[in-house]
């Protein structure tokens, strides 16, 4: 017989959860059942920045320093999300599908967490923890590691790179992060560091450059438009100075729903009457 999908909204308004866009990153999680688990891979750290339009290779099973046996249960209760995660929104149809299968396999992969105040803080897993809250999972496996401020910052942006829905605008910030806090100390290290094209790397931040206004749209909508819209945006910055307003708007269309790749040709219809 098959499983009926979950839904995160009818979880949602029966009370038993709150996961949800925007949600507080530093609420504690909560829930009600036990659950055991397989080991979880690390992203390796590469020698060279990947080419245009190489990606990073899958890690193995064996890739993972840990061994299974060293994973051990933690309270859902007790885990607070990381100040250093770079995910800005979480979807929930995306929870809804992670609960889905991790409620049909009974178990999900480890957590990684260290301990802060207390507090189990996640270090890698924030989609996983969402999900075992949604099915009122009271434990999960985790590997409970001793960490730095510094290390933590360092190993959840790492680990933070291929995340299912990961933005360019969130990894724009990531990798600002990283140039920040001094991590890399150029975009050429930020592409070897995290495995991705200098292209991208480049891109995603030159969206950090774009127009207030439009930076605070993507604060509110990440996913409104990828690096290489950003990049058309840019240009008409560059070219049209004195119709911020024009380009400004084209982008407000974007929230309202309209494609990307008609923001150019709107702009310029505007600007031009």
């Amino acid at each position: 017989m098959s499983r009926a999908p979950i839904k995160v909204s009818g979880l949602v308004a029966s009370g038993r959860i709150a996961a949800r866009e925007g949600e507080d990153q530093r609420k504690p999680l909560v829930g009600a059942r036990t659950v055991s688990a397989p080991s979880v891979v690390e992203l390796p750290n590469r020698a060279e920045p990947l080419q245009t339009g190489e990606t990073a290779p899958a890690a193995g099973k064996n890739d993972h320093p840990d061994s299974r046996k060293d994973a051990r249960k933690i309270s859902v209760a007790e885990i607070i999300d990381s100040p250093y995660q770079p995910r800005l929104k979480y979807d929930p149809e995306e929870i809804d599908r992670l609960a889905e299968t991790m409620d049909t396999a009974a178990h999900a992969d480890p957590i990684k967490v260290r301990m802060v105040n207390g507090k189990y803080e996640l270090i890698s897993g924030h989609r996983r923890i969402r999900a075992a809250r949604s099915l009122g999972w009271a434990e999960i496996d985790a590997y409970v590691e001793e960490l730095t401020d510094g290390e933590a910052q360092a190993k959840t942006l790492l680990l933070a790179v291929g995340s299912v829905g990961l933005t360019d605008y969130e990894y724009a910030l990531m990798f600002a992060t990283a140039l920040r806090e001094g991590l890399c100390k150029t975009q050429r290290e930020v592409a070897s560091y995290f495995g991705q094209s200098t292209v991208k790397v480049s891109g995603c931040l030159d969206m950090l450059k774009l127009p207030a206004k439009i930076v605070r749209m993507l604060d509110s909508k990440p996913d409104l438009f990828g690096y290489q819209t950003g990049a058309v945006i840019k240009k008409l910055c560059a070219d049209y100075p004195d119709n911020l307003l024009d380009i400004e708007r084209g982008v407000q269309r974007l929230m309202e729903g309209a494609a990307q790749n008609s923001l150019k040709s709107w702009v310029l219809q505007a600007i031009k009457g």
